[in-house]
């Protein structure tokens, strides 16, 4: 909820905004009493056109980045699930596409070059274990 909101809601409720804050609206402890989640959201607190930018940017690329996380994942788990089957050709195709999609993510920037290089490292040890 906006912080203008919250002002709007404690006015009308008391009819003056003496010493306004958030965590002290009356309504917002009433319903933090009552079990419901009142917590103010980042957007309550920027101050700053650019830091309300910032909150608008980092959120669509929380979105962006997690639909790519999501599909190497799942390439992944479809590698592992190959080599646990045992075809070596299935596998080695499977394992060649996770490693390009893990790639793909460390260039992006979505995750780090060394955790990537890393899950890389395993795949291919499981996949070498499979060929010997």
């Amino acid at each position: 909820m906006s912080s203008m909101r919250y002002r709007q809601r404690a006015q009308a409720v008391l009819g003056f905004l003496h010493d306004w804050s958030p965590m002290r609206d009356p309504i917002a402890q009433h319903e933090r009493s009552a079990g419901k989640q009142c917590i103010p959201t980042a957007e309550d607190m920027a101050n700053h056109k650019s830091a309300l930018k910032r909150i608008r940017q980092n959120e669509k690329r929380r979105l962006h980045n997690r639909s790519y996380r999501n599909r190497t994942r799942t390439l992944v788990k479809k590698a592992r699930a190959a080599i646990d089957s045992g075809d070596l050709q299935q596998a080695r195709e499977a394992t060649h596409a996770a490693m390009r999609d893990l790639d793909k993510l460390a260039s992006r920037g979505v995750v780090h070059k060394r955790n990537a290089a890393r899950r890389k490292s395993r795949l291919m040890k499981q996949l070498n274990a499979l060929k010997a």
